[in-house]
């Protein structure tokens, strides 16, 4: 990241829902913000059809992927 000037940003929002909704609230109107502008570029490391969900769930368990996996459909 630093020889390429790349930054990353890590949100856990686990919980907030629960506990703190203005504030959750807030981080996903920032997130869905930064999608609409196009700041948000997520690595999606495998795509499977949605009736291969299982496959996926167990691609992910193993550690194959790398970034996301996303189910199509």
């Amino acid at each position: 990241m630093l020889i390429k000037g790349a930054k990353a940003i890590g949100v856990r929002i686990g919980g907030l829902n629960k506990f703190q909704l203005v504030i959750y609230s807030g981080v996903m109107r920032e997130i869905i913000r930064l999608q609409s502008e196009g700041k948000l570029r997520p690595y999606i490391s495998h795509q499977f059809p949605l009736e291969h969900a299982a496959e996926a769930i167990q691609a992910i368990i193993d550690r194959k992927v790398i970034g996301e996996a996303v189910l199509v459909g």
